[in-house]
């Protein structure tokens, strides 16, 4: 496999296709489409409101979903627009309702053959019958994340121990700041590389700089929906083309902030929101990135 220098990365075509879709809005606010998500799509962004949950496919078709949003319709109506009928593998990124809340409902309906937390996260909130593996950046390199021939998935944080977490105990920070980093190559000679960051805050998200070349991707989730807090430190290290941000339209945090958008602008990195665009579907296509958008 061929290394891709950030220039090069840099120089990557976004194709933006539209997918014209219907958006009906009963009394329960439910989106529905006419349109499906590209049958050759890789990564999807949800759109599930104020919270977190993407997809993952290889060519193998085994799909894994991290973070689940706390709105089940949601979700299950992205899991429909992915025409998804399985999951090969869920992943937690920390103990949030807006990244978890949907995981019981979820389970009820879909099945899910392996479970992947945070170290940190309680095992309490689990649903029965699941079996559970917690992650640490001790386990870059573990067998069970196996998703295909032509993935890689690598786990850069939380630390082995909670002491090691920046944040005060019972704090909001110290369970941002657990939060699982993962690290996903997919495809083959031409792989789309994404670095998925939980709710990442910057005195942790400095932890992980030291070693720059664990984090370059071609694709970045930011962190914590685009929050001021967690920095953009970041989102310099891995140098990406396209940055994702999953955000809740009129949200009363203010996701994502100016801080943080102005900073992509400046850098020269594509941005694609969820609360602009709805679930958005990427795949790599002849050397580019395609971007397809669910709609408004």
């Amino acid at each position: 496999m061929s290394a891709t220098s950030p220039q090069d990365r840099r120089r990557l075509i976004i194709s933006v296709c539209l997918l014209l879709s219907v958006l009906a809005l009963s009394l329960f606010n439910q989106k529905t489409s006419s349109a499906k998500a590209p049958d050759g799509w890789q990564w999807i962004t949800c759109d599930v409101g104020q919270g977190d949950a993407h997809l993952v496919r290889t060519v193998e078709d085994q799909v894994s979903l991290i973070d689940t949003g706390d709105s089940y319709s949601d979700l299950e109506a992205c899991l429909e627009w992915a025409q998804v009928e399985r999951l090969d593998a869920v992943f937690i990124t920390h103990q949030h309702r807006d990244h978890y809340g949907a995981l019981s409902e979820l389970a009820e309906s879909y099945p899910i053959a392996r479970l992947f937390t945070s170290a940190h996260f309680d095992p309490a909130q689990v649903p029965q019958g699941i079996e559970l593996t917690q992650l640490a950046s001790s386990d870059e390199y573990i067998p069970e994340l196996s998703l295909g021939t032509d993935a890689e998935v690598r786990v850069l944080w939380p630390p082995d121990s909670l002491d090691r977490v920046p944040g005060e105990k019972g704090s909001s920070a110290l369970v941002n700041n657990s939060s699982l980093v993962l690290h996903f190559r997919v495809g083959g000679e031409q792989p789309l590389t994404v670095l998925t960051t939980g709710d990442l805050e910057e005195a942790a998200a400095g932890r992980l700089l030291p070693k720059p070349e664990n984090l370059e991707a071609s694709i970045l989730k930011v962190a914590h929906h685009g929050s001021r807090g967690s920095g953009t430190q970041l989102i310099g290290a891995t140098n990406p083309a396209l940055a994702l941000i999953s955000a809740g339209r009129g949200n009363d945090y203010g996701h994502p902030h100016q801080v943080i958008t102005d900073y992509l602008k400046q850098h020269g990195v594509s941005v694609v929101r969820t609360d602009q665009s709805g679930s958005i579907a990427l795949e790599q296509r002849d050397h580019e990135i395609v971007v397809t958008l669910e709609g408004q």
